[in-house]
Formats: structure tokens, C-alpha cells, sequence
């Protein structure tokens, strides 16, 4: 039985009727046939969505997949073109940053190796319009997009482009690669843009050529040849130098061989040379180099071969300089010796000359004829290991004087003679001066004296020996013996006093840098308090009569105590609390305290108050000295865990210059001490050094904010005083607090007692 085929007739828009027309020219059957197998793989595909066709891609293929796309103009991305996906599929997977902008929006859709390029726009670059993701380029993509959607392909090399991030303008230079993506019988649907960063590569080269100018100017300014010749004996640099000497232009000259520069012959004299060092050699030779006045003239090169990182050397470099002069003087002086070591060999005696520092220069043929020793042997001052033991501390002192002063050396030593015998001879040496007064060199003669004064001579010098080495050896005892007694205390205590120094400089310095950044913060944090103070009592009066909402204003208000509470203790660390000092008898103000001291720590604990005789008065805070006592006592308790004495100690004080200037920020003067000492636990030297540093607790957590010694430390400097904490582990703790005198207020205290108006001043304008 067949079942009856339903008759429809269908309208097709103009493009997709023409495609058929295109198939059924083609061979492919008639319409009928072609929308049959159209619907049949479209009814067998539906199953299949087509985002799931866009395998892999990474982070891009994964935000792709993941994306409604039906608000956007593309649509469903089941609905997407096939060239659309295809493009896509292959982008996504794709080494190579690349992104496809398309329909009439330009909608971005680009992978992972794009993300570098769109930075901080990514992911919201992801399938936005050009326009909106990259306003800053716009103009630029307008052009190019245009022509792409035209059909044309488009290429830029090496291209600036500037994007905006958000610490700053980026430009990167890229190779830019427009492709149209076409559609059957629809035009153009898309632009592919493939992109390749060059912005290393063009960095680099900028770099390189900045190098290289800066080379250039280095060589030229040098008074010296300097060239670089590759394997093949050509020039590949060449300075100025080479212009003033052969007066040819070193820039005409880079890519030449030497030969057609110099000429063959001077080429075929410096080739062995050049293969030398090609050869990995460096090494100096002396030639004649062609001069442009038109006759050579001698030069000195340096060959040094360029060894690339690979071993291999791809060329050298030569460098010369102009020894016409030095070689002329040089046969000049060669001549003077001549003439000068004949005389000598002509005058009874031994002629020698001497540098103008005492040293033996050069070839000296007398000296080595008297005492055999070797040019090696007599250079710079080894003709002194000719001279006799007993006389070389005498000869070279007199020898330096002479030098020193510029003046006649007369002498009279023993030399070794190149036998091996000792002979006694008188010694005179004259300094040569130039027309400035300095020495140019000592000429002086050895005569032999021997048989004149060898018996008295011998004597003599063997007595003056002897006594002059027990003087030598008893000074250097001596200076020893003072150098031990007092070499080893001055090093001990300086080490000592500069320790203590840089530590004391450094917790100053720490102290002081706490100190500011805590009174900062406490003084914003105080602002932020009144703003929340504020808010909070008008929300109460407009919450008047739920009592529900007004409880929690009240605790909310509480809160905010507790803040202000805890701002005041941390801007008195910082000392920046506005205190309002006054003049307080330091003995009735703690007994006053005596009821509130007693259940604040307990009965557990022993309460003792001494108190000296004729206490001064103090300039203070009331208030702040009540807080910092009571900070002390609880502290004291926890220390002792409610069991313990607590004692208190009430005295006059007196800081010499010595103890201030032994501890930072110490006036000497007068002060009123008040002390605190417990029997418990103690604290060792590392917790004593941070114990005044603010939220710094020895008690477990929740068990303390680590501002009471904080706060006291800071009240007690602002009001120009000083903290003294005097504890060992297992023995207890003392704090002296030493209070400025009322009769000394006007010296230290008032102006500590007020804090930095003009810095409150600013917050209160606008920083605040």
C-alpha cells in the first residue's frame, strides 16, 4: 500500500532559487530532486548542533560554545552560515592570532593566541562590534573593514598600532593580513584578519641600531684606526680616523676589500696578518701604512678576533695608531745611549742611572758588570739585593730622602761584587731636572773605596750594624707592644659603639615611621567614625519607636565607640592626640587611684605604693597619665595571671647629657618618675624590643589589641617625657615612666603636648 505524497508549493527568495537553477545546470537533478536531499541531510543532521561542531579552540572554543548567541545579531548559533563556522572551526584552532569581524556590526570573534592583542579587553571583546571594543582604532579599522567587505585583500608590514590599557598607551607593531570571507550568491559576510607581533622583533632592531650609532660615535671619537673586516677581507666598519689618515670617506669604504682601499701591496704586506687572526689570534704588529701627505709612515695594529657565541669567527677587528714619532724618538734615544754608555765605559768607576721615583730602569752594563746581576735581576729597585744585608735599611733610607727632597745622594755601602766579595764603595748621585723643576732621572756613580777604609770601615759599619738593627728590632717591639695593647679595646669598643648606633638609629627610625603611618591611618579612621556617628543618630531619630531597628543602631553605636576607643589609641602611639597637659601633683593623683587600681586587678594581688620625699609637680594629661597607669597595672596583672605584688614608685629624676644622648629622643633635665613593677614572668631582650610597637601582643588571641603600651609609649614622648622597660625572664618587669617637670614645661613640653596643627589642618580642608 503506498501512501499518498502531499503536493506544496513553495516560494524561495531570488538568491537561493538561482543556486538551484546553478545545481540543475550542473547535473545534479532537478529542484524536486535537490530540496528532497536538502531537507532528507538536514532532517538527519538536526540531531547535531552546530555548536558542536567547533571542536577544541581552547578558552575562545569553550566562551563560543558556552554563549547565548540569540540576542546578538548573529543569532542562534545553530543558525550561523556554514562559512561563518567553517571560518570559525578553523580560527578557534588556529597557532596564529587571528579574528574574523562580521556581518554589517563587524562582531568579533577571535582565539587564544588574540587575547595578547585584545589584553584587558578580553573576554568582553569577544563577540562585540570593532567600534565598541577598540574605539581607539576605529578610525583605522573603518578603512581597511570597507575595502574587505568590497572584496579586496588588504596587507600592512610592520605596523603601528596604539592601544589603550590601563596602565597605559601600548603600541605594537604587527603584520596585518585582510581576508574577505565570501557566501554563496550573498557576498562578502566577513573579514578575516590574520596577525603576526612583531613588536619584539622591531624593538630589538631599534635597539641594535641605536647600539650601533652609539659604536660609531665611541670609534670616532677615539684617536686611533679602528675597522671590523670579515672573513673575505672586507671592511664592514671603518671610523673617522680613517679619513684623517688616508683622507678616504669611511663610509665609502664599508663593503670594499682591503685591497681596492689600500692598494695590493700594502694588501698582500697585511694578509698573513689577517689570516692569523681570523685564525683565532690576537696579537700586535708594527707596519708602514700609506699616509695621506703621500709618504708611509709607521704604525702599530692590534688584531683581536670576533668570536661568535658559536666559537666560530666571522671576522676581526684592527686596531692602529701612529708610531712615527715614538720610533723617531726612539732612534734618537737609542743614539744618546749609545753615546752615554761609552762615556761610562770611559770614567774610573761604575756609572748608573735611576727613574726619577728610584727605580733602575733599562740596560744598566755597569751595574751588571760589577755584580753580575741580570737586567731581570737589577730592574726597579732588585739592584738593592746587591747591597750589602747591614747597609740595604740605611741605603734606602738615605736613598729615599734624596728622592723626596730632590737633592745630592752621598753615601758610602757595601756591594756585592759578581765574584761574590763584598767591596766598599762611595756612592754620589745627581738628579737631572726639566725645565719645570721635576726629575727627569738620578745619574750616579759606585767608586770603590775598599782599600782606603777596610780596616776602620769594617769596624765601623759592623758596629753601627749591629746597633742600628737592635734600634730597628726595639722600635718595632715597641710599637708592637703599644699596637697590642690598644689595637684590640679601640676595635672592641668602636665595633660596639657603632652597633649600638646602627641599632639604635634603626628602631628610631622604625619607631618614628610606625608612628606616622599609625596616626594616618588612626586620623582617617576617626574621619570615617564621625561620618558612620553621624548617619547612624539621624537613622535613629528617623527609626524612633522600633525598637527592633533602634536596637541595632545601638549596637551599631557601640561599635563606633569601640572604633574611637581604638583611633585614640593609635593616634596617641602616633602622637597626634590633642592632649591637654596640666600641672598635676603625680602623689595624690595615684592614691586618687587607689579604688579603681584594686578592682581593676583583683584581690589577688598586692598592691604596694612608694612614694619619695619633696616629689615635684609634672605638666601632664590627667586623663592620659590615669589611662597609661591603669594600661600598666592590667597589663602588670595579666603578666602575674591575678596572683602577685604590683608595686609603685613615685620619685624625682635627673638625665645627664650622658644617658640622653645614649637613647634617642632624651632631653636631660628634671622629670618626675613614675614606675610599675610586677613579679611576673618577665619578658625576654627579643620581646622588650618590640613590645612598644603597636598591635604587638604576648597575650593569645582575642585577648588583647597590643595598643595599651603603644598608647603609653606614644603619650608619654608627645608630652616630651621618656619610657624606660627593665625586664628579665622569669624575674618580672619595670616600666619607668619619667615625666617632664612642671618647672621645665616650658623647654620641652608645650610644644610636645599639642600635636601637628598644620597637618590636621590639611585633612580638615579636603584630605581628611
Amino acid at each position: 500500500m503506498t501512501t499518498p505524497v502531499a503536493s506544496r508549493t513553495i516560494s524561495l527568495p531570488d538568491d537561493l532559487a538561482g543556486y538551484i537553477d546553478d545545481l540543475t545546470a550542473a547535473g545534479h537533478g532537478d529542484a524536486t530532486t535537490i530540496l528532497r536531499t536538502a531537507l532528507e541531510r538536514m532532517r538527519d543532521g538536526a540531531a547535531t548542533s552546530s555548536s558542536e561542531s567547533l571542536i577544541g579552540g581552547g578558552e575562545c572554543g569553550m566562551l563560543v560554545r558556552q554563549r547565548d548567541w540569540s540576542a546578538t545579531s548573529l543569532g542562534p548559533i545553530d543558525s550561523w552560515p556554514a562559512e561563518l563556522r567553517v571560518t570559525l572551526a578553523n580560527i578557534l584552532n588556529s597557532p596564529v592570532a587571528k579574528v574574523v569581524m562580521w556581518g554589517p556590526e563587524h562582531i568579533m570573534l577571535y582565539n587564544d593566541s588574540y587575547r595578547a592583542v585584545a589584553g584587558d579587553r578580553h573576554p568582553a571583546a569577544l563577540g562585540s562590534p570593532v567600534a565598541t571594543a577598540f574605539p581607539e582604532v576605529w578610525d583605522w579599522n573603518r578603512g581597511v573593514l570597507e575595502a574587505g567587505f568590497r572584496g579586496e585583500t588588504v596587507a600592512y608590514r610592520d605596523q603601528p598600532i596604539l592601544f589603550q590599557r590601563p596602565d597605559g598607551p601600548e603600541t605594537l607593531t604587527l603584520d596585518l593580513f585582510y581576508t574577505p570571507v565570501y557566501r554563496p550568491h550573498a557576498g562578502v559576510g566577513g573579514v578575516l584578519c590574520t596577525m603576526v607581533d612583531n613588536t619584539g622583533r622591531v624593538e630589538a632592531e631599534h635597539r641594535l641600531a641605536a647600539s650601533e650609532a652609539e659604536l660609531r660615535r665611541i670609534t670616532d671619537a677615539v684617536p686611533m684606526l679602528i675597522s671590523y673586516i670579515d672573513r673575505d677581507h672586507v671592511y664592514r666598519l671603518a671610523n673617522a680616523q680613517y679619513e684623517e689618515w688616508l683622507g678616504a670617506n669611511p663610509e665609502a669604504m664599508i663593503g670594499r676589500p682591503v685591497r681596492d682601499v689600500l692598494g695590493d701591496a700594502v694588501y698582500q704586506d697585511r694578509r698573513p696578518s689577517f689570516d692569523r687572526a681570523l685564525a683565532g689570534e690576537s696579537f700586535t704588529a708594527q707596519t708602514v701604512f700609506p699616509h695621506r701627505d703621500g709618504r708611509a709612515r709607521r704604525a702599530e695594529f692590534r688584531y683581536v678576533p670576533h668570536i661568535a657565541a658559536d666559537g666560530a669567527i666571522p671576522g676581526i677587528y684592527v686596531l692602529g695608531i701612529d708610531v712615527e714619532e715614538r720610533a723617531e724618538r726612539e732612534a734618537a734615544i737609542g743614539i744618546s745611549n749609545g753615546r752615554f754608555r761609552t762615556a761610562m765605559d770611559a770614567v774610573h768607576g761604575v756609572l748608573w742611572t735611576n727613574s726619577p721615583d728610584g727605580r733602575m730602569i733599562g740596560e744598566q752594563p755597569g751595574w751588571a758588570a760589577l755584580t753580575g746581576q741580570s737586567i731581570d735581576e737589577y730592574q726597579n729597585f732588585g739592584w738593592a739585593d746587591a747591597i750589602h744585608p747591614d747597609d740595604v735599611a740605611s741605603t734606602i733610607k738615605a736613598w729615599t730622602a734624596a728622592v723626596l727632597s730632590k737633592s745630592m745622594f752621598v753615601f758610602e755601602h757595601r756591594v756585592r761584587r759578581h765574584c761574590g766579595t763584598w767591596r766598599t764603595f762611595a756612592v754620589r748621585g745627581l738628579p737631572m731636572f726639566d725645565h719645570a723643576g721635576e726629575i727627569l732621572e738620578w745619574v750616579g756613580v759606585h767608586t770603590d773605596i775598599t782599600h782606603q777604609r777596610a780596616a776602620e770601615a769594617a769596624l765601623r759599619e759592623q758596629a753601627e750594624a749591629l746597633a742600628r738593627q737592635v734600634r730597628h728590632r726595639e722600635r718595632a717591639e715597641d710599637q708592637l707592644r703599644q699596637l697590642n695593647e690598644t689595637l684590640e679595646a679601640r676595635v672592641i669598643r668602636e665595633i660596639d659603639e657603632r652597633r649600638q648606633a646602627e641599632a639604635k638609629l634603626a628602631q628610631s627610625q622604625k619607631m618614628e615611621t610606625v608612628g606616622k603611618l599609625t596616626g594616618g591611618v588612626a586620623h582617617d579612621f576617626n574621619n570615617l567614625l564621625q561620618v558612620v556617628s553621624g548617619n547612624l543618630q539621624l537613622l535613629g531619630k528617623n527609626l524612633a519607636g522600633n525598637a527592633r531597628a533602634e536596637r541595632w543602631v545601638e549596637n551599631a553605636m557601640a561599635g563606633v565607640s569601640r572604633g574611637s576607643k581604638l583611633a585614640a589609641q593609635l593616634l596617641a602611639f602616633g602622637r597626634r592626640q590633642a592632649l591637654e597637659p596640666k600641672v598635676v601633683n603625680v602623689t595624690r593623683f595615684v592614691r586618687g587611684m587607689d579604688d579603681m587600681l584594686r578592682r581593676a586587678i583583683g584581690e589577688g594581688i598586692e598592691i604596694e605604693t612608694v612614694v619619695g620625699g619633696g616629689l615635684w609637680n609634672t605638666f601632664i594629661d590627667p586623663a592620659q597619665i590615669e589611662n597609661a597607669l591603669l594600661n600598666l597595672a592590667i597589663n602588670a596583672r595579666d603578666a602575674m595571671e591575678g596572683q602577685g605584688k604590683l608595686t609603685i614608685e613615685l620619685g624625682n629624676a635627673h638625665l645627664d647629657d650622658s644617658y640622653a644622648q645614649g637613647h634617642d629622643e632624651v632631653e636631660a633635665g628634671q622629670y618626675v618618675m613614675l614606675a610599675v613593677s610586677d613579679t611576673g614572668t618577665g619578658m625576654s631582650p627579643e620581646i622588650i624590643e618590640k613590645v612598644f610597637e603597636p598591635f604587638f601582643s604576648t597575650k593569645s588571641e582575642g585577648k588583647g589589641s597590643g595598643l595599651g603600651l603603644s598608647m603609653v609609649y606614644g603619650f608619654v614622648k608627645q608630652s616630651g617625657g621618656h619610657v624606660k622597660i627593665y625586664s628579665e625572664v622569669g624575674e618580672g618587669t619595670t616600666i619607668k615612666l619619667y615625666l617632664p617637670r612642671d618647672g621645665e614645661r616650658g623647654r620641652r613640653g608645650r610644644r610636645r603636648c599639642q600635636p601637628d596643627l598644620r597637618r590636621h589642618r590639611d585633612r580638615i580642608g579636603g584630605r581628611g
